[in-house]
């Protein structure tokens, strides 16, 4: 599999099409990891777990969109990143308070670690929480440790 088109079809399962893990497996190695600084996915550490929450998530809770940016590979360290926007809008049951009908629109960066045979085996997601959570009318979270 080529990495950087394996991680776009992973992104498009993942993110735009809400497929959850059923979906995404296709494109992810065995036992993948998952990291994010972001509060709200404390304590999801595999690939498959962040899947799992973002579609029910998007299904429950919000209305939502994501749209793909900028995407770039290095072959060296055999990395893709993925530069995009999600945008949600509160509109469920779910979330730290009663639906807002707020939305919100936040740049997002995937740092994906691909295996050999091009399959995602580590997952880095950055995006900037906090505004996410204020566009939203929603209150802060602590990030642990910070």
């Amino acid at each position: 599999m080529e990495a950087l088109g394996n991680a776009k079809k992973f992104l498009q399962a993942c993110e735009f099409q809400l497929l959850g893990w059923a979906g995404c497996r296709e494109y992810v190695a065995e036992g993948a990891t998952f990291h994010s600084p972001a509060a709200s996915y404390e304590g999801l550490n595999t690939v498959q777990d962040y899947c799992e929450q973002i579609a029910a998530a998007f299904k429950v809770t919000f209305l939502g969109s994501c749209e793909l940016h900028a995407s770039a590979y290095d072959p060296d360290n055999n990395v893709v990143f993925l530069y995009g926007t999600s945008c949600a809008k509160h509109t469920g049951e779910g979330g730290p308070v009663p639906s807002t009908h707020k939305q919100a629109s936040v740049p997002f960066v995937f740092v994906m670690n691909m295996d050999a045979e091009g399959k995602l085996k580590h997952l880095e997601k950055i995006y900037d929480e906090a505004s996410g959570r204020r566009q939203l009318g929603w209150p802060q979270m602590v990030t642990p440790g910070f």
